[in-house]
């Protein structure tokens, strides 16, 4: 990657003029450091989303010369197990600070920045893929351009945020008007060397759709995503707040508890909404013996989605919230052809085999036929749109009965 490209007509003008005055020894002594800063994640972002009591928040940092000015970068960041954070409904490459005061949770979203937390210019994939830049739960790669002068400092240029327990690794490069060739990084993810499990061993296994419920993967059954495993400690059945390591499985159902001490452990699920275990059965957890620098791997979940049989329903409204107070006012039209589904492994994507509806011309929804069992009804949102009711982009939690009637689960968006 060649970084002058990246500079503005001024920034090149502006190296050409320096060329004529900077003596070679001057320029040696300029330089753009990168380094890697945990970020407290905030009670309110926490509050916005629970997901992130399970995640970590790392900045990329650089720090730039007197005399200098950082001017590009390089990024790409892959995940073995684990995920970043990566909030559907307004997910984006840049910061979006300016939702940060009603969305807390966006603060602490995956992305890359200027200074300040201005938005960068995007420039595409890291070489050698090209191409376009990718955000998504396993994946960063991108190339990135400041392309003002911000001089001499320390300035966060890239956000990431893992999941508890993940494991993966970075390499790129940062540039700046005199450092042409780039200064180049590379890291594990999380940055310093992962979980703090207290060993070199490891634990993993996959989370499928037992489709057929018959506790075996079949080779049309595929994995469940975002699933979160957990090693259970105290043998109580439940992930605590202190003390147990948890991950999430990534887009192929696939885990890994990594960085162990030698022993014997407990591995059990936090079964996703809709689905119930399979295996093993009787909702019971792996058990797992490593030793020094081992693997145990195999240690599985199969879960089955729950039937959706049955004399309930749950229905609503989407509508053009104009004035974003989450109410549905005289002002406020509805909309139509909006896509609703029951997002059963409570992941906030529609994921293929999930339940959905389409609203119709009144912008009114429903899903009937369905079984006694409590469901998380999302909506998906249109493009340049951000949800308004439910608040912090949340989906309704629906708890029926049966031949229960659950109406005014209503979606509020605006663009």
């Amino acid at each position: 990657m060649s970084f002058p490209a990246f500079s503005s007509p001024s920034s090149v003008a502006r190296r050409r003029s320096q060329a004529i005055f900077e003596s070679i020894e001057s320029r040696t002594f300029l330089s753009v450091t990168p380094s890697f800063v945990e970020v407290p994640i905030s009670a309110a972002a926490k509050t916005a989303d629970s997901a992130l009591n399970n995640y970590k928040t790392y900045d990329l940092k650089v720090t730039v010369g007197t005399g200098d000015d950082w001017s590009s970068g390089d990024l790409k960041a892959t995940l073995s197990s684990g995920n970043f954070y990566t909030p559907s409904s307004s997910n984006s490459n840049s910061s979006q600070s300016a939702l940060w005061s009603f969305k807390a949770n966006i603060e602490f979203d995956t992305f890359v920045t200027s200074p300040n937390f201005a938005s960068p210019t995007i420039l595409g994939g890291f070489n050698p893929s090209g191409g376009t830049s990718t955000f998504n739960s396993n994946t960063i790669n991108v190339s990135w351009g400041d392309l003002r002068s911000s001089g001499a400092g320390t300035f966060t240029i890239a956000r990431l945020t893992i999941s508890n327990g993940a494991v993966g690794s970075m390499t790129g490069k940062v540039g700046s008007t005199h450092v042409v060739n780039g200064t180049s990084f590379s890291n594990s993810l999380p940055p310093g060397g992962g979980s703090t499990g207290g060993g070199t061993a490891k634990i993993t296994g996959t989370v499928w759709k037992d489709s057929d419920g018959d506790a075996v993967k079949d080779s049309t059954e595929v994995g469940i995503s975002n699933v979160q495993v957990y090693l259970d400690r105290n043998n109580n059945g439940v992930l605590d707040a202190t003390g147990e390591q948890s991950v999430r499985t990534n887009t192929s159902g696939f885990y890994t508890i990594p960085n162990l001490a030698a022993g014997t452990y407990k591995v059990r699920q936090n079964v996703p909404t809709g689905y119930k275990q399979t295996f093993p059965a009787g909702g019971f957890g792996n058990n797992a013996t490593v030793t020094s620098g081992g693997t145990a791997s195999g240690k599985n979940f199969g879960d089955k989605p729950s039937t959706t049989t049955g004399t309930a329903s749950i229905s609503g409204n989407v509508f053009h919230d104009f004035d974003r107070d989450g109410t549905k006012d005289s002002g406020d039209s509805n909309l139509s052809a909006w896509t609703v589904y029951i997002d059963s492994n409570n992941n906030g994507v529609l994921d293929s085999g999930e339940k959905t509806t389409t609203t119709d011309s009144s912008g009114n929804y429903k899903f009937s036929s369905l079984a006694s069992g409590t469901y998380k009804v999302r909506q998906k949102l249109g493009s340049g749109y951000v949800q308004t009711t439910p608040a912090n982009g949340f989906g309704w939690s629906v708890s029926l009965t049966s031949g229960q009637i659950a109406t005014g689960k209503n979606f509020g968006a605006d663009n």
